[in-house]
This record gives structure tokens, C-alpha cells and sequence, in this order.
């Protein structure tokens, strides 16, 4: 009576899938937050966070949305996100930096790329694509985009914040 589909495992992958999933049961998917939802929210929305996230319809589209990231992220991966952004940066939120022929230097959200072309989000949320064998310069960026708040944020503003991103689950109550 579930919206699960049956399927077909091995004893193998069942057993790897059911030791995932008490693992991430024992970790928590959300840990206890001793923030407030109310006073984060207002936090993210009146700092700079807007610039770049987007949240339901508001905000930017050149970082990732966080409409549902409490589905999505542990809170111990959204504390991490938010003091120390370089640990971890997972492939669709990559940034490249290229050239072009005629030496315009463009930095961006990478969208796709294969053998012959790019595509970028700049930093005005334009779609840039272009053929590879027309650059001078192509590389990723080993560093996040999004900066530390380790020292801008009190240890209350990062709870109140983790516990609003962990209440963005889709539902109307945002």
C-alpha cells in the first residue's frame, strides 16, 4: 500500500540499500537543531543568502535552490555548507572559469560540457555556451562559490538558520 514500486534485488543490494538506510537513520537525517525557524528565515532572507539561493520563487538562480533541502541534506551537510563550504561541493554546483579567444575572462555555474562545447550560468544568470576548440583558457574552480560564515555568524544565527533549512521540505507552510 506504499507508492514504492516493487523491484528486484539481490540478497547483495538489498542488504547494502537496508545497511544505508539505518545508517543514515542513526546519523539523522535531521539532528536536533536547538535553533528557531522563525528568527532563520528572517535571517536568510534579510543577509545575502537570497543573492545567489532561490527559495520557492525568490531569490537567485545561480546557486543551488533550496526550496526542498531539508529533504535533501543532513543537517550536519548544511552546517558544513554554511561554515565551511569548500569540504564539500557537489557536481552541479561547480564553477569554471574560461577565456576566449579574445581574452574575455567569464566565471559561472557549469551547466553541462562534453568534448566540444560548455555551457555556463554567468554571474547575471545568462546562459553562455561555447565551442571548446574557441577558448584559450578552461578550468574548474576548486574553490566554492559560496563564502564561509564561520566567522560572520554567531553560533545561535547558525542554529535559528539550520533549523529554518531543515524545515524546507516543499510543503506550504514556507
Amino acid at each position: 500500500g506504499t507508492a514504492m514500486l516493487a523491484s528486484t534485488y539481490s540478497e547483495l543490494q538489498a542488504g547494502n540499500i537496508v545497511a544505508y538506510l539505518r545508517d543514515m537513520s542513526e546519523q539523522g537525517r535531521i539532528a536536533p537543531v536547538n535553533g528557531d525557524a522563525i528568527r532563520g528565515q528572517a535571517l536568510v532572507e534579510s543577509g545575502d543568502c537570497l543573492d545567489c539561493h532561490r527559495i520557492k520563487r525568490n531569490g537567485s538562480i545561480l546557486g543551488p535552490d533550496l526550496s526542498i533541502i531539508g529533504l535533501t541534506r543532513r543537517t550536519s551537510e548544511l552546517e558544513e555548507s554554511i561554515l565551511d563550504p569548500d569540504v564539500t561541493i557537489l557536481p552541479e554546483n561547480r564553477t569554471v572559469r574560461l577565456v576566449t579567444e579574445n581574452g574575455d575572462e567569464i566565471t559561472g555555474k557549469l551547466l553541462n560540457h562534453d568534448l566540444i562545447t560548455v555551457q555556463l550560468l554567468d554571474s547575471n544568470e545568462r546562459l553562455q555556451s561555447f565551442a571548446k576548440n574557441e577558448l584559450r583558457e578552461f578550468e574548474f574552480i576548486l574553490d566554492s562559490a559560496m563564502p564561509s560564515y564561520a566567522n560572520l555568524l554567531s553560533n545561535q544565527e547558525v542554529e535559528d538558520i539550520l533549523s529554518y533549512l531543515v524545515s524546507l521540505t516543499g510543503g506550504d507552510a514556507q
